[in-house]
């Protein structure tokens, strides 16, 4: 079996790269590093670095380097998620092109517990309870993960008692994302609690695995009585179900409903109403309520919702058809703290870069400067009098996953300029 293996430099990948013949006994190996191009010299010096290793071992080297920041501003998409799409659709292309048979990434046990938190932590059904597999499938492109049972502590200790090099990635050690919250600070809290926490989640991962297994055969059974093709759905038949809840949520799973959203359906099922033309929406699909029907529908390209993306300092960006401009202004350099219409300032000491653009969610709130107590952004809106169309397309604009602007219309009062502390404004405004 031929495997690439996706190596960084970094200690996880490099522990990869030293120990692939124990991890994937039999297997020959070739090497892939992504230049992504986001931190300067030192993208440069991983991608170095990495060479010399592969010359060192005698293996077969694959390099490229990308523009994810352009690629992140035209596709109107997060700068990690950009990443994730050019990584391994590149890994997809090398291992059509050189006979590989899948590629080995390097997460271990703690990514696994941490995408388990991750998960809990936005909502999810059983799948998500399961963590990362072993081995899955993007793309037609096999995936393997075979350090998952193997935490980051030992691998330390491997490469450090035995005298191997890495390169440190000077963003791990920043608190800025929720993964990187979740592994320094919360993480070890909970490994204080329990010393053995890795190993308490991997098995009971491992047992929901077997659950969603079978809830899995459940719902197969049951949603072909209320539906052929997802897309029309029978009230009158899902009602009769005595699990009526769960089976209209695995049916639209795929359309990334809110809890809120989610709960205001079931609501008005339940209520025996039979109201036509009520509409449900997400930024990818629109759920209509007919007589005795639920009709599903995915959003047109033009309908859907860009993904959520990261301000990373002033400059111009797209996001889906907004198009902003980001400034990094003095606050003696402002005649009034009060923004004029189309803007939005924001006391850099409250919320600093990198903010975080995304679509307006149902449920979504904030307490606007100049009153007591919180707000839904969805009733900011209909105090605006937007449409429903402009209503769908609002974003929002959130700082360390708090939302704290209904842009352009109302600003959280946690963010507000207040003198003399305030010293540098952020001023976001569209064009």
């Amino acid at each position: 079996m031929r495997i690439l293996l996706a190596v960084s430099g970094g200690i996880d990948s490099m522990y990869l790269l030293e120990r692939a013949s124990d991890l994937m006994p039999g297997a020959s190996f070739g090497i892939a590093h992504c230049n992504f191009s986001l931190r300067g010299k030192e993208s440069d010096g991983d991608e170095d670095f990495v060479r010399k290793a592969a010359q060192e071992k005698g293996i077969p080297f694959h390099t490229v380097r990308f523009d994810t920041e352009g690629y992140s501003a035209e596709n109107g998409i997060s700068i990690e998620m950009a990443a994730r799409d050019l990584r391994y659709g590149w890994f997809g292309k090398i291992c059509s092109e050189n006979g590989y048979d899948a590629v080995a990434v390097a997460h271990n046990a703690d990514d696994n517990a941490e995408t388990l938190l991750l998960n809990i932590l936005r909502g999810c059904g059983t799948r998500g309870l399961c963590g990362m597999q072993k081995e899955t499938v993007r793309d037609s492109l096999k995936i393997l993960r075979p350090m998952l049972d193997i935490g980051r502590g030992e691998i330390l200790d491997w490469m450090e008692t035995n005298g191997r090099k890495w390169r440190e990635d000077s963003t791990n050690a920043e608190d800025g994302h929720r993964r990187n919250i979740l592994r320094h600070k919360v993480i070890p809290i909970m490994k204080e609690l329990n010393p053995d926490l890795l190993n308490t989640l991997r098995r009971e991962m491992g047992r929901w695995k077997e659950v969603d297994g079978i809830a899995a055969r459940y719902f197969r059974e049951k949603a072909g009585k209320v539906t052929e093709d997802g897309k029309r759905i029978s009230t009158e038949a899902l009602l009769g179900l005595e699990n009526w809840k769960y089976i209209l949520w695995r049916l639209l799973e795929k359309c990334n409903f809110s809890a809120q959203t989610f709960d205001a359906l079931c609501t008005l099922l339940e209520s025996g109403r039979t109201i036509s033309g009520k509409t449900f929406e997400t930024p990818t699909h629109i759920v209509e309520t007919e007589t005795g029907f639920l009709s599903v529908r995915e959003r047109t390209q033009e309908e859907k919702a860009p993904d959520p993306m990261e301000i990373a300092g002033p400059g111009t960006i797209r996001f889906g058809k907004h198009s902003l401009v980001v400034k990094l202004l003095r606050r003696d350099a402002l005649e009034s703290v009060k923004a004029p219409a189309g803007t939005v300032y924001f006391d850099r000491k409250k919320a600093d870069f990198p903010l975080k653009l995304r679509q307006w969610r149902d449920g979504d709130r904030i307490c606007p400067i100049g009153m007591k107590g919180s707000k839904k952004l969805s009733d900011i809106y209909g105090e605006a009098g937007l449409s429903r169309e402009e209503k769908a397309g609002s974003i929002v604009i959130e700082n360390s996953g708090k939302v704290i602007c209904a842009f352009p219309l109302r600003t959280d009062k946690s963010v507000r300029i207040k003198d003399p502390d305030t010293s540098e404004v952020i001023s976001i405004s569209e064009l």
